[in-house]
């Protein structure tokens, strides 16, 4: 199986300021150490208590927050990947390993190289009331994606994202509506299709279903592995819903405290837990 997304001892910290000087007393460990495999296809998930680092993981890898330390590496040849941990293990700071590096660890790119990688990774938020621009009509919260990586403009600009509604399940009588005048189900619905809209490859799913009914919940769940199969997505699924995780994951690792404790085939993992 071909590896899409690999994290390299990847780590978040956030300092603790304190005094009058408000001088670093330590760190909030939100992501320790993380190293992780998800394959291309793969609906992946990561599950834990509240609080253990999961959703900053899932910013992390796509560079929402940056990494304190640590390798990400999306779709990097498993030779470019060995090549750059030799000459880590050889202790010296060579010229190749810094061009290695800032070719292909996406925890170190930045300006145009950023922008451009971001086009194929997405995220799909926890609460769709919070992550759409209230003020906003469906239309334009769907088509900013295309606008800002300069995709489509103009009548192309409408027709995609009129597609985009269709592929999600809602219709052309819904372009000119404000996410207020939407159920919980539908403005998830509009989320994803904002998410989908620069065609990417993988896609961050932080909660998506929480904060839905329980009859709502299974159709966006229907509807994330349909799209999955039509587009060949790859998710990285966080929750803290077990049953969820069960139905729709093909592997599931365990964070606690910003670590991975546990990770296995979604069947072994709910036949002989470990954590």
């Amino acid at each position: 199986m071909e590896v899409m997304l690999e994290t390299r001892g990847l780590k978040k910290y956030y300092p603790i300021l304190g005094g009058i000087l408000r001088r670093k007393k330590g760190d909030v460990k939100a992501v320790d150490g993380v190293d992780l495999k998800i394959y291309r296809g793969e609906f992946f998930g990561l599950v834990g208590e509240s609080g253990c680092g999961k959703t900053t993981f899932g910013k992390t890898v796509l560079r929402l927050q940056n990494p304190t330390a640590g390798h990400i590496f999306f779709e990097v040849p498993e030779e470019i990947k060995l090549k750059i941990e030799e000459l880590e293990n050889d202790g010296r700071k060579s010229p190749e390993l810094s061009k290695l590096l800032r070719e292909y660890d996406f925890a170190r790119f930045s300006g145009k190289k950023l922008k451009q990688m971001r086009r194929k990774l997405q995220i799909v938020y926890q609460d769709p009331t919070t992550s759409l621009n209230p003020r906003m009509l469906v239309k334009d919260i769907v088509g900013e994606p295309l606008i800002i990586h300069k995709l489509a403009r103009g009548h192309e600009l409408e027709e995609r994202v009129l597609e985009l509604l269709y592929r999600v399940g809602l219709t052309k009588d819904h372009l000119r509506r404000y996410p207020h005048e939407f159920s919980g189900g539908q403005r998830q619905r509009i989320a994803i299709a904002r998410a989908l809209a620069t065609n990417p490859d993988f896609v961050v799913l932080d909660e998506p279903t929480s904060a839905l009914d329980v009859s709502v919940q299974a159709q966006i769940l229907k509807l994330l592995q349909d799209l999955q199969r039509e587009l060949k997505l790859t998710y990285l699924y966080i929750t803290h819903d077990l049953s969820v995780a069960q139905c729709v994951c093909n592997r599931i690792a365990v964070m606690y405290l910003g670590k991975i404790v546990e990770l296995a085939k979604t069947e072994l993992f709910f036949k002989r837990p470990m954590h």
